[in-house]
């Protein structure tokens, strides 16, 4: 079995699910920061991908002044705020790395819950050796299975539009 078969036998194995309600206005008010429909092989894992992410994960950390979640997912999602919760974090995040030519099948937006039951949302890029997430609750690249969260919701590999449970 593949490293992609691995990735979308779990992706199939989930219940398609409605995306939160804030990735359908996200979508109309920045469509170049959806990405294109279409299943790609996870990005060849490397030291210049681990430091690319890293670097990505740090700017965007360090751009956003965090402020409190008054609404959960149900705000407005903007791309680099001044100020902002974990959802402009995630998008800017994806918006940062479709930039750089990633493809979107790669960069996927994922609700979780934290451990003081809180809804986040982090974005999970899918590699050959394994999903790497990037948080803004930490410098850390995390490994999606050492993710201390519980994954509520992800957007499905092959189209940005689908979200899975």
């Amino acid at each position: 079995m593949t490293a992609r078969d691995d990735h979308t036998t779990a992706t199939h194995a989930m219940q398609q699910t409605l995306p939160p309600f804030a990735w359908s206005e996200f979508k109309v008010k920045h469509p170049t920061s959806v990405g294109a429909a279409g299943l790609t092989d996870p990005l060849p894992w490397s030291l210049a991908l681990s430091r690319q992410l890293a670097a990505v994960n740090d700017k965007v950390n360090n751009a956003i002044m965090a402020k409190p979640d008054s609404r959960g997912l149900g705000d407005t999602w903007d791309l680099f705020p001044a100020q902002g919760n974990c959802n402009d974090f995630a998008v800017s995040k994806r918006d940062e790395l479709l930039k750089a030519g990633l493809p979107a099948s790669c960069l996927l937006l994922a609700e979780v819950v934290i451990l003081d039951g809180e809804h986040h949302l982090v974005l999970i890029v899918r590699t050959s050796q394994d999903d790497i997430v990037l948080d803004n609750l930490t410098v850390a690249l995390l490994s999606k299975q050492d993710m201390p969260y519980r994954m509520v919701r992800m957007q499905a590999p092959d189209d940005p539009n689908k979200w899975v449970a």
